[in-house]
């Protein structure tokens, strides 16, 4: 996601995967819902992207098509927009985050806290199934088998383990830090929208 201010004053956003356009390409940020939408789908791209860095701290690595993560994301968005469970575990993931000052640990025990968010709310396994779908039934079976092995695992250790291998990795998660930065950029950019649109400048 790509965030920039026009020569109008107006500030547009644009979806990207790999630098390239994804979704719905740009849109302008003319009111508050707007921005409301750009950080609804940044949030479900932030949990698909914690669940495909789990996966890959355990050696999971799934081949995704842009349509099939195209349509992650917006079910996921969806989920989020309906689930108050859901949506409590993105937003105090954020706060954890962002208090979590850069400290490998830290940012991995926020990613787990989500991962667990995203288990009691009943979406993690669908996210899984989703980016997994493209895969041959055997690969997916391997791959079911690992992630249900991690998971246990996770429950068994209350997390200590997986976490473990998250901060092994989380600090060079260069993208995913790089969405965690447009939600506060979004945040900031909501309340010059609607200033703009209440008549202050």
């Amino acid at each position: 996601m790509d965030v920039t201010q026009k020569d109008n004053g107006r500030y547009c956003v644009e979806l990207t995967r790999d630098d390239k356009p994804f979704m719905s390409g740009t849109r302008v940020f003319f009111g508050t819902n707007d921005v409301d939408w750009a950080i609804q789908n940044q949030y479900a791209s932030i949990l698909v992207e914690a669940v495909l860095l789990v996966m890959s701290a355990v050696g999971i690595a799934p081949d995704v098509s842009e349509g099939v993560m195209e349509q992650t994301v917006k079910d996921v968005a969806e989920a989020i927009e309906s689930s108050s469970t859901l949506k409590r575990a993105v937003d105090d993931f954020i706060k954890a985050w962002n208090t979590a000052g850069g400290d490998a640990y830290e940012l991995a025990k926020a990613i787990f806290e989500l991962i667990d968010g995203a288990f009691d709310a009943n979406i993690f396994w669908t996210i899984v199934k989703s980016l997994c779908q493209d895969m041959a039934w055997y690969d997916w079976l391997e791959t079911a088998a690992k992630v249900a092995a991690m998971i246990v695992a996770a429950l068994a250790t209350d997390g200590a383990a997986l976490i473990a291998e998250i901060a092994e990795i989380v600090l060079d998660a260069v993208d995913f830090a790089r969405k965690m930065a447009n939600v506060a950029k979004l945040k900031k950019i909501r309340e010059i929208v609607r200033k703009q649109n209440s008549g202050f400048h």
